[in-house]
Formats: C-alpha cells, structure tokens, sequence
C-alpha cells in the first residue's frame, strides 16, 4: 500500500474505529498531517467546522459536497502541488468524516475522494521525505 492510500484508510481507524494495519513507514507522516490539523483546529476549526456542510443521506448528496469542498479549497491556493495543500485537503477531509462518524459507509466514501483527489498530487513526495 502507498502512502496517499494508507493516510485515506488509516483516518478511517481513528474517525470510525475501522481495524487498518499500521504502517510504521507511513506512520509519521500520518501523524504529520494529524498535528497539522490540530494546529488548524487551534485557530480556524471553530469557524471552518460549523460551515462545512449537514450530514446528508444518499451518497450522491455526500459526493457533490466533496467536491464542491475541494474545487472551492483548490481554487483559492497558490500551489495545488504544495504540501500545505496536502495538509488543508487531509483536514477538510477528516473534518467532514467526523461530521460523518455515525456512517462509516459514508465515511469510507470521503477517504476514497481524498485518496482519489489527492494521489497525482507532488506534497506526498515532500510528507513521505519527512
């Protein structure tokens, strides 16, 4: 497994209680992203988290606001490339699977955007050299 589908799986083990093999080759940069977000959580989580969107039912719903989270998040950045980037998107990410942690099928459906958004991106190769 490579690192951009470990991160997608390994936020499922800690939002949804879901067993994932750990990967101490992957770990640290798992961990990385995690204490970027709480860093995030310090000074735009109270704001940033109310405005991301209800928990919806159909998956179709749960898609749609992914990707309008992502194209918005992607359009206002400099380098899309970029490891901050990565980091933004991987917070979003696991913002909106808490949001989501009752469902772990919906759950599994934004680890498997991220993953899918995010694995041509350069970042990984800047986090992996971490």
């Amino acid at each position: 497994m490579e690192l951009v589908s470990y991160v997608a799986r390994r936020m499922l083990k800690d939002v949804c209680e879901i067993e994932v093999p750990i990967n101490p080759a992957y770990e640290l940069a798992y961990i990385q992203l995690c204490r970027w977000t709480d860093y995030c959580s310090t000074w735009r989580g109270p704001e940033l988290f109310p405005n991301l969107p209800c928990v919806k039912q159909e998956p179709d719903e749960l898609s749609y606001d992914m990707m309008v989270i992502y194209v918005n998040y992607l359009t206002r950045v400099e380098d899309p490339h970029s490891r901050c980037t990565l980091h933004g998107l991987f917070s979003v990410s696991l913002y909106m699977m808490i949001k989501y942690k009752e469902h772990p099928d919906m759950c599994d459906l934004i680890s498997r955007d991220f993953e899918l958004l995010t694995r041509r991106l350069r970042g990984w190769v800047d986090l992996n050299g971490v």
